[in-house]
């Protein structure tokens, strides 16, 4: 018996419990993996990991001879990588289906929103969080149970090659890439490099005999997806005196909230951001494909919710607020400002504050981007913005520059701003949550 075909069975026995942290309390009874990475080496923590309760460790160094217990490969990272891959086409059976979901925005939200709406009929399996790179997606896939008819499963990239390495994990079955914008250009170099890795879910589909779901009124993805025939499309307009419901296409306004018209159904949502019209029309397109029928969609869109610094509105006692922290690079930052921009439209500009954080992994092309920001800000004509970081202080604007956000809530708590209607967004790093102390 060779040591994969091994370390599958115990993954069997141990009812599919699998650690990554020997501190988790989820640690006993598991198979833990001492995974090695830039700044931390997991294999230091294998003892540990069986003192508080796993049966197994799997290691990639010398840690303990003649401990039956302690299973040494020669790389822990693609030791799960392949155990994911055997637990898939295990897995895989007729009526199972893997749903691959990329993109540069987008990607979380649509994943979630089209989990909880395909719960409402199916057995689903979703990435937890953003657990969405080479550890990640062999987490989720080796969490899916007999009993799960569809794994959604988030692919993220921030290199050439991501893509293809994970579609290779979870072998997807039907795929979606939101849309493609300009995001961790320090590791991919150029649009080019992006668009050529996110097409690598494309690529995969294709040479699978796969079915992909398409924005087509996305001109980048059309050129990506070339007639493709296996293709579900669908289209979301802004609803004006130009575009009135119909039975084909989707349309949105905001209220702040988002709502959806299609085939005469009007689909009132707690969700904000005109972006988020997208990643909604997308999730419906790809439920009503698998049998999900409008009643269940929409009871479902009535209720959900985003949490965790993503698109949340947040009325405190003071403001209206705006909380977009979860992640920011040039599209989604111009994204959001535009769909602030709209909202604002019935409201006085005055009465706004805009405090962005820089947005990271640019590289080189990071203060051009940047810049680009501050002009988008300066072409609405925003009154009060304030700017976080030390990208945007390199930037030329007559808008405040703070260093740092912990400057920035200091200063706050002395202006104390009421009665705004306030966007907040940046980068993860930048922890903009903090600044909801002082509003």
């Amino acid at each position: 018996m060779g040591t994969l075909e091994k370390i599958y069975k115990l993954f069997i026995k141990m009812n599919q419990r699998i650690s990554i942290d020997s501190r988790e309390s989820s640690i006993k009874n598991s198979i833990f993996f001492g995974i090695k990475g830039p700044n931390f080496n997991g294999n230091h923590y294998a003892k540990d990991a069986l003192k508080n309760g796993a049966k197994y460790a799997i290691v990639d160094e010398i840690i303990e001879q003649n401990n039956n217990k302690i299973i040494q490969v020669n790389n822990t990272i693609e030791t799960l990588q392949k155990l994911a891959i055997t637990h898939r086409k295990s897995w895989f059976k007729k009526d199972k289906y893997i749903i691959g979901i990329t993109g540069t925005n987008g990607k979380t939200t649509t994943k979630d929103i089209l989990n909880n709406i395909m719960c409402s009929k199916f057995n689903t399996y979703c990435t937890k969080g953003n657990l969405n790179n080479h550890i990640g997606v062999p987490l989720t896939i080796l969490a899916l149970k007999k009993e799960h008819q569809f794994g959604i499963i988030e692919l993220g990239a921030n290199q050439n090659g991501d893509i293809k390495q994970l579609c290779n994990i979870a072998q997807p079955t039907h795929g979606i890439i939101t849309n493609i914008g300009e995001a961790h250009l320090e590791g991919f170099k150029s649009m080019k490099n992006i668009k050529q890795t996110k097409n690598e879910l494309y690529d995969y589909i294709k040479l699978n005999n796969g079915t992909l779901f398409v924005n087509q009124q996305d001109q980048t993805l059309l050129a990506l997806l070339k007639q493709y025939p296996k293709t579900i499309f669908y289209n979301c307009f802004y609803l004006n005196k130009k575009y009135k419901p119909d039975d084909i296409n989707f349309y949105f306004n905001c209220t702040p909230f988002i709502n959806l018209y299609f085939r005469k159904l009007k689909i009132k949502t707690k969700l904000i951001g005109n972006y988020n019209a997208y990643n909604i029309a997308a999730s419906i397109t790809i439920a009503n494909y698998f049998g999900v029928d409008f009643e269940n969609i929409n009871k479902t869109l009535n209720k959900i919710e985003l949490k965790n610094n993503r698109s949340e509105l947040i009325n405190t006692k003071n403001n209206e607020i705006i909380l977009d922290a979860y992640n920011a690079n040039p599209t989604s930052l111009s994204l959001a400002i535009q769909s602030f921009y709209e909202l604002l439209k019935t409201r006085d500009l005055k009465d706004s504050l805009i405090i962005l954080g820089d947005m990271l992994e640019l590289g080189k092309h990071s203060h051009k981007n940047h810049q680009k920001i501050v002009d988008l800000l300066e072409e609405y004509n925003f009154k009060n913005c304030l700017l976080i970081g030390q990208h945007f202080q390199k930037t030329k604007t007559h808008y405040q520059k703070i260093g740092s956000t912990d400057k920035c809530l200091l200063l706050l708590k002395k202006s104390q701003p009421k009665n705004k209607t306030i966007l907040i967004k940046g980068s993860r790093k930048m922890q903009m949550e903090k600044l909801l102390d002082a509003l």
